[in-house]
């Protein structure tokens, strides 16, 4: 069973899937911001959105990109600031208070756990949510599928 969102999170799950120029990923565009650098590998781009602490996966078939998970640094990392408005992300989830047992009272049950991580069904895809070695929240990466699962 998946969980039901409210808050910013809906704009980023509903660009899953979807190219940047299709209204689901215009939208995510609206709120990552104009600023960004790509990182291209075989098949794939990392755009990066280092203001706003937003990094989409593109998935590249031909002409078309769609995306395939979208990282949101809730701690700033690898030259990317935190995301601005990390307790609108989740309504009803303060990411900057919460816990990880606040998260999974919220979400309710993992569909897999470790150590520095939990993963999220949630209608329109899944949510990493990671963690670092002193239990603080680190990002929170939405996916359209989790490999391996």
């Amino acid at each position: 069973m998946s969980t039901s969102l409210t808050g910013e999170i809906t704009t980023v799950l509903g660009a899953l899937g979807q190219d940047a120029f299709d209204p689901g990923g215009l939208e995510l565009l609206t709120l990552a911001g104009a600023t960004y650098d790509d990182e291209s590998y075989p098949g794939e781009v990392y755009r990066t959105f280092p203001h706003t602490g937003i990094t989409v996966v593109y998935e590249k078939k031909r002409a078309a990109m769609s995306a395939q998970a979208v990282f949101l640094y809730i701690a700033p990392q690898d030259g990317a600031s935190a995301y601005l408005t990390p307790d609108q992300l989740i309504d009803g989830l303060p990411l900057t208070t919460a816990t990880r047992d606040d998260i999974r009272g919220f979400l309710g049950d993992a569909v897999c756990s470790e150590e520095l991580f939990d993963i999220f069904a949630v209608e329109g895809g899944y949510l990493h949510i990671e963690f670092d070695a002193d239990g603080a929240l680190r990002q929170v990466t939405a996916m359209q599928e989790v490999p391996g699962l």
